[in-house]
């Protein structure tokens, strides 16, 4: 299997780590993602003019992804300003288990979920731990936010990110 630990055993710590993160990488390429996810990034890339900058979301290049070394998880982040440290994650409802919908012991109901909504919370809340242990500031966004008030979203996350930008200098 595709794990750290068997890219460990089998070319050693560091090499096993390197391997590991190249191939999660290649991995960030292909992802599925939503299509509401990206129509709200490309129209936040458009509204902040983010030609010039070191921009990652999976329509535009890839999903910028880190390695938890302790669990050897490796993570992916929706959409990243990497200079600025600032990641935007678009949680849809449902698979995020928003907390305005869901109690914690409930399950979301998608396909060939088994998790309670406490286990989703808690693994994003492991997944944002994880970047902002580098510096990042992580913005949330949820796809019923964004429904129901599409540009009043994009301009809100807009400015979220231009504050962060000024309190990260």
């Amino acid at each position: 299997a595709n794990t750290i630990e068997n890219y460990i055993k089998k070319y050693g710590e560091e090499e096993g780590t390197k391997r590991f993160a190249e191939y999660s990488m290649r991995i960030g390429e292909i992802r599925s993602v939503s299509k509401i996810s990206q129509e709200f990034f490309w129209q936040l890339y458009q509204e902040l003019s983010l030609q010039e900058k070191r921009v990652y979301f999976s329509e535009l290049n890839r999903e910028f992804g880190k390695l938890n070394t302790e669990t050897g998880t490796y993570y992916f982040y929706d959409f990243v300003l990497l200079d600025e440290k600032i990641v935007v994650e678009f949680n849809g409802d449902i698979f995020h288990a928003n907390p305005k919908i869901y109690l914690a012991e409930q399950v979301p109901p998608f396909r060939g979920n088994k998790k309670t909504a406490r286990e989703i919370w808690e693994y994003d809340a492991k997944k944002q731990k994880r970047i902002e242990q580098d510096g990042f500031t992580c913005i949330t966004v949820w796809d019923s936010d964004y429904k129901t008030d599409k540009l009043g979203t994009v301009k809100k996350t807009a400015k979220e990110i231009q504050d962060a930008i000024l309190r990260n200098k």
